[in-house]
């Protein structure tokens, strides 16, 4: 969470992108039907992008993975 830090804090979040939706047969229970989001996201410290995977659990979705892209954590 430290890295994360140097973004600072959240300005904006754009327009939530659709990037697809998948069905995977995995072993381990992660067997199901996936989609993916691309989220622009403005911070004081620089721009990202936010990736999100949703799995559907029966009449919702959650959080499946999470990813955040951005020049200002390289160091």
């Amino acid at each position: 969470m430290r890295a994360f830090s140097k973004l600072g804090e959240l300005k904006e979040l754009g327009e939530f992108e659709f990037i697809n939706v998948s069905s995977k047969a995995v072993t381990g229970g992660g067997s199901g039907t996936y989609v993916t989001y691309l989220i622009p996201a403005s911070y004081t410290n620089g721009d990202a992008q936010i990736t999100v995977t949703l799995k559907e659990e029966g009449e919702s979705f959650s959080i499946y993975n999470f990813n955040l892209n951005s020049m200002a954590l390289i160091d």
